[in-house]
């Protein structure tokens, strides 16, 4: 593993090797996870979602998947 810091909520931000594989690469060239632009301009990883997006692997085999950081905001009600 290749730490490289921590989030505002203190969670360590990382590369997670097995021997000389990076995990978080394969994760996302097999569609099992996003590539967060907002937060690294690793270009390996925009070359690898891509890949993923053009072959619809994983979780870009559904119609519509949502991204885990719009998940997470609120949903503003429509007013009647």
């Amino acid at each position: 593993m290749v730490t490289h810091g921590k989030d505002r909520w203190k969670r360590t931000i990382a590369e997670v090797y097995l021997g000389t594989e990076n995990i978080n690469l394969k994760m996302v060239r097999n569609g099992y996870a996003w590539h967060y632009i907002k937060y690294s301009k690793d270009q390996k990883l925009a070359e690898a979602e891509a890949e993923a997006r053009k072959h619809r692997r994983g979780l870009w085999n559904m119609k519509d998947p949502l991204p885990p950081w719009n998940h997470r905001k609120p949903v503003k009600k429509k007013s009647e």
